[in-house]
């Protein structure tokens, strides 16, 4: 929908380990979608497997973004950039990518409570 044809989609959500989520698929709060216990099953994958074969993440994931605060450095290391929609305030999320050694850029504010932000491995 995009234009964009050197992606991959993969049919399984990215949790901190392996496992099947039954979440609601709620059409009145899009945002709200994963949040609430149902009968739609998702299967997840480990985060580190998938970020170990990928180069670019595009995380827009509806607040689950803060589960990378629980992923080691050098996991998150072997991944190139990151484009990341933040829920919430940023200090913490940009301060862990920063520790790990990712140049931080704010690209832009969805509102008062969600922005975007760039994320370069460096060197």
């Amino acid at each position: 929908m995009n234009g964009v044809y050197n992606a991959t989609v993969y049919p399984y959500g990215v949790s901190l380990e392996d496992d099947v989520l039954y979440i609601a698929q709620d059409t009145e709060c899009y945002a709200c979608a994963g949040l609430r216990l149902g009968r739609t099953e998702i299967q997840t994958k480990n985060i580190t497997s998938v970020l170990a074969s990928v180069e670019v993440v595009k995380m827009d994931c509806e607040g689950c973004e803060w589960s990378l605060l629980a992923v080691p450095c050098w996991t998150l290391q072997t991944v190139e950039e990151f484009a990341i929609e933040i829920h919430g305030p940023v200090p913490l999320l940009v301060r862990k990518m920063e520790k790990c050694g990712f140049l931080a850029r704010h690209v832009s504010d969805v509102n008062s409570l969600i922005s975007m932000w760039y994320f370069k491995r460096e060197g």
